[in-house]
């Protein structure tokens, strides 16, 4: 990369910032020819097309309904209606620099760009494609008015800079518009920044030449808005080849819960292919899907396909070419919308994907998984071959007392199907958080009691609490508590789960508790579990149920006990959280040895040697098929399949002490702490 080649940044946010009203035209100008806005595929569905400053090294998603210019690497977006001193307005600002230039030195340029004192917040570590920055929030004056907003700054090399910066009045500047500001900042790509033109970023071309060896692939994993079932119909039925014998309304398809609504179902594939095809097999009310996306490496949906429905024959391939795909897929996701026709339970059966295997791309390919020997569980899994991005990009956003929750303690977290959230609380009954805004429920509106241990949720909706006396079932209206008398083994909850069957599984202070919707069964050491009490339980594709216990674990399977020690290769003997992920591999989260992963085979084990800390907590599996551990005193680490990312308080978090990890209802990473509320990572 040349220096000097390119205007100078040195105190460019100065510049712009000191002369706001007057240098930026607030007119619509037609854009230089160089730089376009580029109509690729959908990133986020609430931003628009991609925008490429080549003077700025930088593309970003513009905002719908805003104004836009950009000059020198200066790109402002705002409404019509914006005042030039205060805004609304997005200001992106890169470019070359002849010197040095380092985050902490963006930041002091920032500090000198208004005429009032600055109250600006300390900073927040982020990432913007990859790249490290600061992340602050601040209040000033512009031209004697009163702003404030949020400033993102990176050093994306020594010589290129960029920063991101929204300006808001004080009473307009909410959560709507920080979620705003997070969007556009999750859709920042770099790179070198030029004058050549479009054709000259490899990332924008329309090369289709095809290297390697074309392979054709089931899918291997699925997940889906809705299922009618856990196991009928569920979006596991979507994988492998297709099963279901003729047309007709066959349990070996996947559908959705409800009738006439829009879903979506995503399948995932064991190797990343450049695409030429895709092949979809309809097996009941065919032709309602109106939209089908490829997710590429980084997590961005590229759209191929868009249609209305209308009735056609039954069962149905529908194949879709595909040409001019310059990146690797990992997953389709298809869109059916079943309101239009009203005919009832479009039901997909298999999904195909066609492409070329092109190492140029830099799949994320490995080839064995590290410390892993041996046959893998059989079932719906991603092979030994699949490794999550080796990053994410994003900051933590929190949530405490002041903003609505009830207690700061969080002992339990859930995502609904509904895309909002339960909170359990330690000493105040539970929350829903939907849209911004928090419902409560203590004892006075029917829960068993206000210590909440475990939450899980049906795939209706249905909710179930477990708490330090007894569970209750919440269906949106109404609490119904189980106690002993109802047949509870013992009303000190530990745990909860939901069977792949749909029956509930409740670990407990005595043993295991397991309720078919009718009936109890109970289950103690006498039986074969390890010890008591039970604090996690998790199930395999084997029909498999692990249970956690401060003596190692113990699986049931066919009516057969099984435990596993230290002696077997558990790296620790309390094991505090159990985790399936898509390969079929069974991790267990320990409160004195970091965790251990077990292939049904051997067993490998994961310290503060390879990047964890010793004493993990709980454990999610994230989309993208990354593990989340959560630690007490050592904040929250991420597992990509090669090596660990680790946030903690520098990073932005809230406290370090996190009891509890989920993954949220749109794939980000929520963490509940001891006494510091909750914390939400990503969209």
């Amino acid at each position: 990369m040349k220096k000097g080649n390119f205007p100078v940044i040195s105190v460019l946010v100065i510049l712009v910032l000191v002369t706001l009203s007057c240098n930026l035209p607030f007119s619509k100008k037609e854009k230089a020819e160089e730089n376009q806005v580029v109509s690729l595929k959908d990133l986020n569905k609430d931003l628009g097309d991609i925008y490429k400053s080549m003077e700025g090294g930088y593309s970003f998603q513009v905002v719908p309904g805003y104004e836009m210019e950009e000059n020198w690497g200066i790109t402002s977006m705002y409404h019509a209606d914006t005042d030039p001193d205060t805004g609304p307005m997005l200001l992106l600002i890169g470019g070359m620099n002849d010197e040095e230039k380092t985050v902490d030195d963006l930041k002091e340029d920032f500090l000198l760009g208004f005429d009032g004192e600055m109250e600006i917040s300390k900073g927040k570590k982020v990432k913007i494609d990859g790249k490290e920055g600061v992340l602050v929030e601040y209040e000033t004056q512009n031209n004697g008015k009163d702003v404030t907003g949020q400033a993102i700054f990176v050093a994306v090399t020594p010589y290129q800079v960029f920063s991101l910066i929204d300006l808001y009045p004080p009473g307009q500047y909410k959560s709507k518009q920080k979620d705003l500001f997070v969007a556009v900042s999750e859709s920042v790509r770099f790179f070198e920044p030029s004058v050549a033109g479009l054709s000259d970023d490899p990332g924008f071309s329309s090369q289709t030449d095809q290297s390697g060896e074309e392979i054709r692939q089931w899918g291997i994993y699925a997940f889906a808005s809705s299922e009618f079932d856990f196991e009928r119909n569920s979006a596991f039925q979507a994988i492998g080849e297709p099963d279901t014998p003729e047309c007709g309304d066959y349990e070996t398809a996947w559908s959705s819960l409800e009738k006439f609504t829009e879903e979506w179902i995503e399948v995932g594939y064991m190797e990343p292919v450049r695409p030429t095809e895709v092949n979809i097999y309809e097996t009941h009310v065919p032709s309602q899907v109106v939209k089908v996306e490829l997710m590429d490496q980084d997590w961005v949906y590229h759209v191929v396909y868009t249609a209305t429905p209308v009735t056609t024959g039954c069962p149905n391939k529908l194949s879709i070419p595909i040409t001019d795909a310059n990146y690797l897929v990992t997953a389709v996701r298809i869109t059916i919308d079943q309101s239009q026709l009203n005919l009832p339970w479009a039901q997909i059966d298999a999904v195909e994907l066609v492409g070329f295997r092109d190492d140029s791309l830099n799949a994320y390919i490995i080839e064995d998984d590290p410390g892993t020997q041996g046959e893998s569980l059989s079932g719906p899994v991603v092979g030994s071959g699949f490794v999550a991005p080796e990053t994410v990009s994003g900051f933590w956003d929190y949530f405490r007392v002041e903003d609505g929750l009830a207690d700061p303690i969080v002992r339990a977290l859930a995502a609904a199907p509904d895309g909002s959230l339960w909170i359990g609380y330690g000493n105040k009954g539970i929350a829903n958080l939907k849209n911004g805004k928090f419902t409560n429920y203590t004892t006075d509106q029917g829960l068993t009691a206000n210590g909440v241990t475990s939450l899980a949720v049906e795939s209706d909706g249905t909710l179930w609490v477990g708490t330090t006396w007894g569970i209750s079932r919440f269906d949106g209206s109404t609490f119904t508590n189980y106690l002993t008398d109802q047949g509870l083994l013992s009303n000190d909850v530990k745990s909860l789960a939901i069977g792949r069957d749909g029956t509930l599984w409740v670990g407990v202070s005595s043993g295991v508790s397991h309720f078919d919707g009718s009936t109890w069964k109970n289950y103690t050491m006498d039986d074969g579990l390890i010890d008591k009490p039970v604090v996690d339980i998790a199930f395999d594709f084997e029909d498999g149920v692990w249970f956690a216990t401060k003596s190692g674990v113990s699986r049931l399977r066919d009516g057969s006990w099984s435990s596993f020690t230290e002696a077997d290769g558990l790296s620790y003997k309390s094991v505090q959280s159990i985790a399936v992920t898509f390969d079929g591999a069974i991790w267990f989260a320990t409160s004195g040895q970091g965790a251990s992963r077990f292939d049904g085979t051997s067993w490998t084990v994961f310290r503060t040697d390879e990047g964890l800390t010793y004493n993990t907590k709980d454990s999610a599996i994230a989309d993208d098929g990354a593990i989340w551990f959560s630690s007490d005193g050592y904040g929250v680490f991420r597992y990509n399949g090669s090596s660990f990312e680790h946030w903690d308080m520098t990073d932005g978090l809230p406290s370090d002490w996190v009891d509890i990890i989920t993954v949220g209802p749109d794939g980000s990473i929520w963490a509940g702490f001891k006494n510091e509320g909750i914390a939400r990572f990503g969209n």
